[in-house]
């Protein structure tokens, strides 16, 4: 983005601010307007979209060729092509390109299957994928949650933990803003003492990693320190943590990590006075807000200029950038599938969810939430 210019907000903001003419140089309608109702001899008008069309080389035509739609490009070497001299240990591949030129697909495929030569070999794409990707791992039921080998390998590390008083534990529903909670907390207590550490160390490698969210499961001793809890709409945290499919299992509990509604109600009746409880909604809708009430509850004592500078360091958008937070530097994440964060933003679930999609979530929140005074917004 251009830095010299003002902060453009978000897509809607900025569109509304276009069209009424509230942006930088001015209305872009009085602009052109003005311009063109000019007519002056002295003045030549060129457009964008006439200088993008004369600079793109033609289309290239299609025509038939043996039967096959065809392009010239293709059909220039035809005649080495057909004196071609193939050796019996030589090997072709026929495979259907990525464009409508040459011709039905439907005739590519089904005339070589129905070939049937014991010299072809078939290979679909789809048993590629499935035979490069790992197996998924399985999940089971392990202290009342549903969980994967991956997460309680180390449980008897979690078990022996020797919790301190002045510790502070993080408990969050996966997908529910727990790198923007750590992040925060970390530049809170060491970006003036160690300042070095936001440049080079990786959020994800500063926190010791609970998977289990199960409070009945923790050790005892683990309730005598202070715990700071995220708490995030259902359908925020269904969108964000979709792969590849959320509905119905979601819904029925067969999630990693259990159901949603156990963790946040669980953790809601607990009433701790030693857990802060923050709301993602209330952190996109004034993080400098929350940050002030973090603040209060942890007794700390930053400026207000120290506080505006981490209210600036955890933006969205900063630290979607910022590979010491999004995971960039993972190697068992694979970014080209989806990135680690997605949009930091609150009512998206209207873009993903269709009418019966909602209306079923709909259905099961109220059925499931009915007996906790709990709240959430799903937009702001």
């Amino acid at each position: 983005m251009d830095k010299t210019q003002p902060e453009p907000g978000d897509w809607t903001s900025y569109q509304q601010k276009f069209m009424d003419g509230k942006v930088v140089f001015g209305s872009w309608y009085d602009h052109v307007t003005g311009w063109w109702e000019r007519k002056d001899p002295k003045v030549h008008y060129m457009f964008f979209e006439d200088m993008v069309e004369t600079m793109m080389p033609p289309r290239p035509k299609i025509f038939d060729f043996h039967g096959v739609s065809m392009i010239h490009q293709f059909t220039n070497n035809w005649e080495n092509i057909q004196n071609f001299k193939a050796r019996p240990d030589d090997i072709l591949i026929a495979t259907y390109p990525k464009s409508v030129v040459f011709g039905s697909w439907y005739d590519h495929v089904t005339g070589w299957w129905e070939r049937k030569d014991p010299k072809v070999h078939y290979m679909f794409f789809e048993d590629m994928v499935e035979t490069m990707m790992p197996p998924r791992p399985k999940i089971f039921d392990f202290h009342g949650v549903s969980m994967i080998h991956q997460f309680t390998n180390n449980w008897e590390n979690i078990q022996n933990f020797k919790a301190r008083p002045d510790d502070i534990l993080i408990a969050t529903y996966p997908k529910s803003g727990t790198t923007w909670t750590c992040y925060l907390l970390d530049l809170l207590y060491f970006s003036q003492t160690q300042p070095d550490r936001l440049t080079s160390t990786p959020i994800h490698l500063e926190y010791l990693s609970w998977r289990l969210r199960n409070q009945t499961s923790l050790p005892e001793r683990i309730w005598q320190i202070v715990w700071i809890l995220l708490l995030v709409s259902s359908k925020l945290t269904c969108r964000s943590s979709w792969f590849p499919s959320p509905f119905g299992n979601r819904n029925a509990g067969y999630m990693v990590f259990g159901s949603w509604y156990d963790h946040v109600t669980g953790w809601w009746e607990r009433k701790d006075p030693k857990v802060h409880y923050m709301f993602f909604e209330d952190m996109v809708e004034d993080t400098g807000r929350e940050i002030d009430k973090l603040c209060s509850f942890l007794g700390s004592t930053w400026t207000g200029e120290e506080k505006e500078r981490i209210r600036h360091l955890v933006k969205f958008d900063n630290m979607k950038k910022d590979k010491m937070v999004n995971y960039l530097t993972v190697k068992a994440m694979d970014f080209k599938i989806s990135p680690f964060m997605r949009k930091g933003k609150v009512g998206d679930w209207k873009n993903q969810f269709t009418v019966t999609q909602n209306e079923q979530f709909e259905e099961d929140y109220k059925k499931k939430m009915r007996k906790t005074t709990l709240q959430f917004r799903t937009q702001v």
